[in-house]
This record gives structure tokens, C-alpha cells and sequence, in this order.
């Protein structure tokens, strides 16, 4: 579920971007810029999907029926670890976990 909840914490990250800022030019500048996520699949998890699109990107979800950005953009590229020390693995995940917490973000969901 960690997956799900970095997910989450940059759907709202940018969301909280394109809602708030303090300059004059950068609001001009953000209600020019068009916000859309592109999403693999669907019929998975659409209440995953869903509580995503509701609470944390309110944005225009696109599903990228050929995995065109996912295969093309991401290069087919695996996720992996970049050590194998399992008490940074174990720092680093609490680390993310109190970050997470302090946002009010959860992975419960299976997406």
C-alpha cells in the first residue's frame, strides 16, 4: 500500500499547488496550465480510483488504454530498491510513514 498512499500525497501536493499560491504571476501562470492524471487501468479498484479523484486530484483522470506513458514514458522501467540495509529500509519507511500520517493520507484502499 505504499504505492497508494505516494499516489495520494502527490495527487494533493499538486492539487494544493494549482489551488494556492502567493504571487500574483504564479495564479496567472497556474489557471493557464491544464492539470490531467493518466491512470493504467480501471475495474481494479474503482473505489481506490474514486476516493483519489474525489479527495486528493480533482483533476481530469485519462486512461491510457495502450499504456502509451506507461510504457514509453516510464521505459518500462521496475521499481527497486536502493539499498538492501534493512534498518535504512526500516528508517526510511517510518520516515515516510510519520510524513504520510501528518498529511492525514492512508493506503487502506487496494489501489
Amino acid at each position: 500500500m505504499i504505492y497508494v498512499r505516494l499516489c495520494r500525497e502527490h495527487g494533493r501536493q499538486l492539487s494544493d499547488l494549482m489551488a494556492t499560491t502567493n504571487n500574483k504571476d504564479d495564479a496567472e501562470s497556474m489557471k493557464r496550465f491544464d492539470m490531467f492524471g493518466i491512470i493504467k487501468e480501471i475495474g481494479v479498484d474503482d473505489e481506490g480510483l474514486s476516493v483519489f479523484y474525489n479527495d486528493h486530484f480533482t483533476y481530469p483522470l485519462y486512461k491510457d488504454d495502450d499504456l502509451v506513458v506507461y510504457n514509453d514514458f516510464f521505459g518500462k522501467r521496475k521499481l527497486k530498491l536502493t539499498t538492501y540495509n534493512p534498518f535504512t529500509l526500516y528508517k526510511g519507511y517510518k520516515a515516510m510513514n510519520k510524513r504520510l500520517k501528518s498529511k492525514k493520507l492512508d493506503g487502506q484502499s487496494n489501489w
